[in-house]
C-alpha cells in the first residue's frame, strides 16, 4: 500500500465524509472502508481520478522526485510543448501537444468519460470486500471541468438517460463526483441503486 497515495486520497474523501460521524480505514478493494456510526454501516468507497487523457495524468501526477525531469517551452507560434523524461533511456520525450493542450471536451465527451469510468469500476467492484454494506465512488475531476462551463450543462447531465441507466445498472448506491465551479469547490452527487 503506497503510503503518500492513500494519506493523499483520504484528505479527498476527508471533503465528503468529515466529523465524528464517520470512521475511515484505508483498504485495497475497494480503497476505503467508512463506518457511518449513526446507522452502523460500512460503505465500501471507491476513489478515482478523471483526466481526459494517460498523457495529461502522466504529467499532472509526477511524482515529487522527479519534479526537475519536467520542462516546457512555448512555440512561436504560443503553442506550449511539455518533455518529461524517460529515466530508462535519460532522453526528453515530447507528449503530444494535441493531447495535452486539447480543447475543452463536448458534453457527449465528457459524459463518455465518466460512463466509462462508472462502467470500469462496477465491473472491478465484483471483487471486492463482500462485507461492506454497500458501495459508492468517488471520481475526482482533476481537469476541474466544471470551471470551464455553462450552468445549463448540470440540467444535461442531470437529464442524460445514459448516465442514469449506467449509475442504475452499477453496483454503487451513490456517486461523487468532485470538481470546481466559479471558483469553488463543487460536490455532485449521483444516485444510483437504493441501499438494501
Amino acid at each position: 500500500m503506497d503510503e503518500k497515495k492513500k494519506l493523499k486520497e483520504l484528505a479527498t474523501l476527508h471533503k465528503i465524509y468529515y466529523g465524528d460521524e464517520y470512521e475511515i480505514t484505508p483498504s485495497e478493494s475497494p480503497d476505503f472502508l467508512v463506518y457511518k456510526k449513526s446507522d452502523q454501516s460500512y460503505a465500501g468507497v471507491e476513489l478515482t481520478q478523471l483526466y481526459l487523457s494517460q498523457a495529461r495524468a502522466k504529467i499532472f501526477n509526477r511524482p515529487e522526485q522527479y519534479a526537475e525531469d519536467i520542462k516546457s517551452e512555448y512555440t512561436e507560434d504560443n503553442f506550449l510543448k511539455i518533455y518529461t523524461r524517460n529515466m530508462e533511456e535519460d532522453d526528453w520525450l515530447k507528449f503530444s501537444t494535441d493531447e495535452l493542450l486539447s480543447n475543452i471536451p463536448n458534453f457527449m465527451e465528457y459524459k463518455s468519460k465518466i460512463i466509462s469510468i462508472i462502467e470500469a469500476k462496477s465491473q472491478k467492484s465484483i471483487h471486492y470486500n463482500p462485507e461492506v454494506d454497500y458501495l459508492e465512488l468517488l471520481i475526482e475531476d482533476c481537469e476541474k471541468y466544471f470551471k470551464y462551463v455553462d450552468i445549463r450543462f448540470f440540467k444535461l447531465l442531470s437529464e442524460s438517460n445514459d448516465l442514469k441507466k449506467t449509475i442504475m445498472d452499477s453496483r454503487f448506491v451513490r456517486i461523487y463526483i468532485l470538481s470546481e465551479y466559479n471558483d469553488q469547490e463543487l460536490l455532485m452527487i449521483l444516485e444510483g441503486n437504493n441501499e438494501d
